[in-house]
C-alpha cells in the first residue's frame, strides 16, 4: 500500500515537471491583473523633505498655479469644468509705471483739451465797464481753467482800474467758466482842472474816468481841492516806520481826493446855481458858479451852511451893479458882513 502512494506522487511530479507550459497563463493572468489594479491606482505624492532617500533638486520650470472653476447646475450631480485661468501677479513696480503714466496721460488731457480752454469772461454788476474791455486786458483766452488763479484775476482789475473798482469777485467753475462781479464806485463830481477831469464820489475818494456819464456835477476848478485832514492816532508810534511788506496793498488802496464835507458842499452849491451854469473852486475864495449871461464869477466861501443869507446878499449886490452900470469880473460873499467885487482879474 505505501508502496502505491509514493508510486503515485513520483508520477505526479514527473508529470508537473513535463508540462510546465501549462501554468503560464495563471501566471501572466496574475500579473496583467496586478499591472491593472496600479494603473488605476493614484500616484503617490510625497509632500515636504522627508525622503528617505537623497534626490537631486528638480530643474523642471514651475508652473504658474491655476484657478479652477466648476458651475453646478440645476440637476443633481451634474458639474461644468471651465477651463483653469492662470493666476497673474502684478509686480509693484509695473502697477507704479501704469499708474504715473494715466495720471500723465490725464493732466496732459485736462490742460490741452478745448473743453477745459476759457473762452469768454464773464461781467457782472458793471456800470461802466465792458465785458470787450475785461477781455481784452485780462487776455484769458484759451488758456487752461486750472492756470487761472481768481485773487491774480482780481488784483490785475484793481490795477487797471484803481479807485473805479470798490470791490472784484473773481469764480472760477468747470469746465471752463470764469465770472467777475465787480462793485463800482458812484462818481457824482467830475472835478476839471488843467485840462483833466477826476471823477469823485461821495466818500471823497478820486478816480480817472471809466466811460461817459453826463448826469455829474462839473467843478471848473484853478487848484487842486484841500487835502483831507488826518487825525494822528496817539497809539501809532512816532518812529519812523520800517518800509512796507505789501507794496501792492498801498497801491490797490484808493486816496481821498477832497473830504466828505466838500463833496456835499458841492452838491448844496449845485442846487443854487443857474440852470447851465458849472461850480467853480478857487483856492482863495472857495465855492461859486460862473455867471455866463453877466460874464462874472460869484463865490460865497468854503462854508455855505447860511448859503440862503448869502444868496441874499448876492442879489442885492446885483441889483445896485446893474443900476450903476457896473461889469465887475468876480464878486464874492464869502464873508457876509464883508462882501466885495472886484473890476479886474
Amino acid at each position: 500500500m505505501a508502496e502505491q502512494k509514493t508510486t503515485h506522487r513520483s508520477e505526479q511530479i514527473r508529470a508537473n515537471r513535463e508540462t510546465p507550459s501549462k501554468r503560464t497563463p495563471a501566471r501572466k493572468a496574475k500579473a496583467t491583473a496586478q499591472h491593472d489594479t496600479r494603473k488605476n491606482m493614484p500616484p503617490v505624492v510625497v509632500r515636504g523633505g522627508f525622503s528617505t532617500m537623497a534626490q537631486p533638486k528638480s530643474k523642471r520650470k514651475t508652473k504658474q498655479p491655476k484657478r479652477r472653476y466648476d458651475i453646478a447646475l440645476a440637476s443633481p450631480g451634474v458639474e461644468i469644468r471651465l477651463p483653469a485661468i492662470p493666476t497673474v501677479h502684478v509686480g509693484w513696480r509695473l502697477a507704479s509705471l501704469v499708474l504715473v503714466s494715466a495720471l500723465a496721460f490725464l493732466l496732459y488731457h485736462l490742460w490741452t483739451t478745448p473743453l477745459y480752454q476759457v473762452q469768454l469772461v464773464e461781467l457782472q454788476g458793471s456800470t461802466y465797464l465792458n465785458n470787450e474791455t475785461i477781455n481784452r486786458l485780462l487776455n484769458l483766452y484759451n488758456k487752461p481753467i486750472f492756470s487761472i488763479d481768481s485773487q491774480q484775476v482780481a488784483e490785475d482789475l484793481k490795477l487797471a482800474f484803481p479807485g473805479v473798482l470798490k470791490d472784484v469777485s473773481v469764480q472760477i467753475g468747470l469746465p471752463a467758466s470764469v465770472f467777475v462781479t465787480v462793485e463800482e464806485r458812484q462818481p457824482l463830481i467830475a472835478w476839471e482842472q488843467d485840462g483833466k477831469i477826476t471823477w469823485v464820489d461821495a466818500e471823497g475818494i478820486g478816480f480817472d474816468p471809466a466811460g461817459e456819464n453826463d448826469s455829474l456835477i462839473t467843478v471848473a476848478a484853478t487848484a487842486p481841492p484841500p487835502a483831507p485832514f488826518v487825525v494822528p492816532d496817539e497809539s501809532i508810534s512816532t518812529e519812523i516806520p520800517a518800509e512796507s511788506g505789501n507794496p501792492l496793498e498801498e497801491i490797490l488802496t484808493p486816496q481821498a481826493f477832497m473830504t466828505p464835507e466838500m463833496v456835499a458842499a458841492i452838491l448844496a452849491m449845485h442846487e443854487q446855481t443857474p440852470e447851465g451854469a458849472p461850480v467853480v473852486y478857487n483856492p482863495q475864495h472857495g465855492l461859486g458858479w460862473h455867471d455866463d449871461k453877466r460874464g462874472w464869477d460869484v463865490y460865497f466861501g468854503m462854508d455855505i451852511s447860511n448859503i440862503a443869507e448869502k444868496l441874499v446878499v448876492y442879489k442885492a449886490i446885483k441889483v445896485q451893479l446893474r443900476e450903476a452900470g457896473i461889469s465887475p469880473v468876480l464878486i464874492s460873499v464869502e464873508h457876509i458882513h464883508a462882501p466885495f467885487y472886484r473890476l479886474e482879474p
